[in-house]
């Protein structure tokens, strides 16, 4: 009897190690087709403006064929030369970051819309010559927030690397000064970002 009891514990033991190991590889093909990984690409970025020139790192985050959320954290050196209708110079920089959307046309490539919010932490040193008798400088720390939309097209090179030239539109509105006031106005800058795909 304990020989009989034997055998059908061993037995179904084996059974049921089997049917899991059947069972197993379709469950996880199952779980694996409903869980969808977002694409993450990781790059760099540079725009040049009249004014100055960004470079930075970005993340791009493609929730689907034809959305992406990307991310940036960046370096802006600027030169305003004469643009400015408050100073004779105002040159400087800082760092700054921003959050974007872009819409493709095409499936993660081709034409797309998009836009963009940048929140830069400045310091330009101004001078101001309008009286020779009086000439001042100084310098102002500003937090710029700086929203921009832009146009452009991406390119994919051997499905793992990205190109996307850009055209972009905004505004620079200085929303803290600590100084004497500095130039603010619309801002068009010109770009490219390149990117690799990771997953």
């Amino acid at each position: 009897m304990k020989l009989l009891k034997t055998i059908f514990l061993l037995t179904f033991c084996v059974s049921t190690a089997i049917a899991q190991n059947e069972i197993t590889p379709f469950s996880s093909v199952t779980i694996a087709q409903k869980i969808k990984i977002p694409r993450l690409n990781l790059g760099a970025e540079i725009q040049w403006y009249p004014a100055g020139l960004i470079y930075g790192a970005r993340a791009d985050l493609y929730l689907g064929k034809n959305t992406n959320w990307n991310f940036r954290i960046a370096y802006n050196d600027i030169d305003r030369r004469d643009f400015s209708t408050l100073n004779d110079t105002e040159v400087g920089g800082g760092f700054g970051a921003s959050l974007g959307y872009r819409y493709y046309f095409g499936k993660r490539k081709g034409l797309f819309l998009g836009g963009r919010a940048d929140v830069w932490n400045l310091t330009i040193d101004w001078t101001d010559a309008s009286n020779p008798l009086t000439m001042q400088s100084g310098s102002t720390d500003i937090t710029v927030f700086q929203p921009t939309f832009e146009v452009g097209y991406q390119f994919v090179v051997k499905k793992h690397w990205t190109i996307a030239p850009a055209f972009t539109n905004g505004y620079e509105l200085n929303v803290i000064t600590k100084g004497d006031a500095v130039m603010s106005s619309f801002i068009m800058l010109i770009g490219v970002n390149v990117g690799y795909k990771l997953f």
